[in-house]
């Protein structure tokens, strides 16, 4: 495959990734879709994009199908870039950005997830009210209480324990699995 149609499948793929994105954010503005540009946008993204809605990807409320979407058209985009600057074409661009992609996105969400616990937590203790009805908290203990149980669980082997221990332990379980798995991604990018 010439260097030239290894560019210019980067370039397409880049500005397909940034269509996508407009079209996520034209989402947030549903009146935007309408628009004649929106309606142009939503024919060429939505049938890509809807590959991706159709995956189990929610968790409480929240919808990871949109990140996924563009962070494998930035795969694409970046792996073309990688062979046609190298000359070179070869899995391996794809594979080592493919790991890079998943220990980012691991690191990230489990970052914001044992940071969330961790402020929560805090809440819980210096609160007389533990479950601090009519607060902003019980919007995050709907999304999160699921996992927050099902972690303590398997720690606790299913023995019943009060929500801060749950959360408490839900903390320090999820920050050794994350810091694991990014360990192990880590080390198998190092070996390559």
């Amino acid at each position: 495959m010439p260097v030239f149609l290894l560019h210019v499948i980067s370039v397409v793929s880049s500005v397909y990734l940034l269509a996508c994105f407009i079209r996520i954010l034209m989402s947030w503005f549903p009146t935007l879709a309408y628009s004649p540009a929106g309606q142009l946008l939503c024919r060429i993204c939505d049938p890509y994009l809807n590959l991706f809605r159709r995956l189990p990807l929610r968790f409480g409320g929240l919808d990871f199908s949109p990140i996924i979407s563009l962070g494998l058209l930035s795969i694409v985009s970046t792996s073309f870039d990688v062979m046609a600057r190298s000359n070179t074409i070869s899995l391996f661009p794809i594979i080592y950005l493919l790991l890079t992609m998943i220990a980012s996105a691991v690191e990230s969400i489990g970052i914001i997830v044992v940071l969330a616990l961790i402020i929560r937590f805090i809440a819980m203790c210096v609160s007389r009210n533990t479950t601090m009805q009519g607060s902003g908290w019980n919007y995050f203990d709907m999304i999160f209480s699921p996992m927050i149980y099902r972690v303590s669980n398997l720690v606790t082997r299913n023995r019943p324990v009060s929500y801060k221990t749950a959360c408490l332990i839900s903390i320090i379980f999820m920050t050794l699995v994350f810091t694991s798995i990014i360990t192990a991604i880590n080390i198998l990018l190092g070996i390559l």
